[in-house]
């Protein structure tokens, strides 16, 4: 392996180790920031906080998605069970 091959492949794994703790030190910082204002439950209080919710998930609680449409319950057939 040329020199020139292992400077590339320490400088790829530079750049992919530094992008990986930016991303962690952006989700600790929206967290500590989030905790500080107890702003969970209401909107982000910024785009980097609103971007890690979307992240991490926690913008998508709420009430689960029906699975039959209101007023409606899932047929049954004797010895069958429910229809799918």
């Amino acid at each position: 392996m040329s020199v020139l091959a292992m400077y590339a492949d320490v400088i790829f794994i530079v750049f992919i180790a530094g992008t990986l703790v930016g991303a962690f030190m952006i989700v600790c910082w929206a967290y500590n920031r989030e905790d500080k204002n107890n702003s969970i439950k209401g909107p982000p209080p910024g785009n980097g906080c609103g971007g890690v919710r979307r992240l991490t998930g926690v913008g998508k609680r709420g009430p689960a998605p029906r699975r039959f449409p209101a007023g409606s319950s899932p047929q049954r057939r004797p010895g069958r069970g429910r229809v799918r």
